[in-house]
């Protein structure tokens, strides 16, 4: 039996990366979404946002996985799952808040037809989505990926900082699986926008000592991009360069928001984090 906690940090990057890109194209691309599609009637195919449930069951699949992988690994005691930092992630996420706010505005500005359908089953549909999402993103990104290199190069004011990028330019970098949809320059936006993103919900994370702080942030994040469809069928989604603007100017905030963050944080943050559970 080998020491799985050794073995997680003498070869973190190689293991984190393996394991990431594992995931991703396994759970990421959908597969087990479209296996399941071939065994239900078209006749519930046809059921609006059924695509939204699918992915969902797909999603918690990975989560389920990536629990055991952190227990088997020994991290899942490192990582603080307590619900009292959400309040002051929401505080310290407001700039995403104001983001998601921004962008449903502008989607229902230029939308000519603003007829609102509330519809039942495709909000409970969108919302177990993004739930879903981040909770196995969530986890697999800040709960293994950062964690995991945080228990490595976490003792230095610069490990922890090489820490929260590297583990944001990989959740990035993995979102470049949106290029199979053939616009390679939009899925390239969407790493940059991942990437920075990532490295403020990382400072949130170590800043709240919660996991669901992030988790609670990234289910808003999703919400409003997920819904619109459904809550505004007239919407046709935010022209391509208005959106490019949108997303530089607040990568541009977020990058100042992090850095203000970060410089206030030391070695404490991390050990506080790792120790969370102990102390509780």
């Amino acid at each position: 039996m080998y020491d799985s906690d050794r073995f997680s940090q003498k070869h973190i990057v190689i293991f984190s990366l393996i394991v990431s890109c594992v995931f991703v194209f396994i759970f990421g691309f959908g597969f087990l979404t479209i296996f399941t599609s071939l065994f239900i009637p078209p006749e519930i195919l046809a059921i609006p946002s059924i695509e939204y449930f699918l992915s969902a069951i797909n999603n918690f699949i990975a989560l389920l996985f990536i629990l055991i992988l952190l227990k088997s690994i020994g991290l899942f005691d490192n990582i603080p799952w307590n619900i009292s930092g959400v309040q002051k992630g929401l505080v310290l996420g407001i700039s995403l808040l104001i983001f998601t706010v921004v962008q449903m505005l502008l989607i229902f500005i230029i939308t000519p037809d603003k007829t609102i359908v509330i519809g039942l089953i495709p909000m409970i549909n969108t919302l177990l989505y993004c739930l879903s999402i981040g909770l196995w993103e969530e986890t697999l990104c800040r709960g293994f990926l950062l964690t995991n290199m945080l228990k490595k190069w976490g003792n230095t004011k610069r490990g922890m900082v090489i820490s929260i990028v590297f583990s944001s330019f990989i959740f990035g970098g993995l979102h470049i699986i949106s290029a199979i949809n053939g616009n390679l320059f939009g899925s390239l936006v969407q790493v940059m926008y991942a990437s920075v993103m990532g490295i403020l919900l990382s400072v949130i994370y170590i800043k709240t000592k919660s996991l669901w702080s992030v988790i609670v942030l990234h289910i808003i994040l999703n919400f409003p991009a997920y819904s619109m469809p459904y809550l505004v069928p007239g919407s046709a989604g935010m022209p391509f360069g208005l959106h490019l603007i949108l997303i530089v100017l607040f990568n541009l905030l977020w990058i100042i928001v992090s850095y203000f963050l970060i410089i206030r944080m030391d070695v404490s943050d991390v050990e506080d984090l790792l120790d969370f559970n102990q102390k509780s």
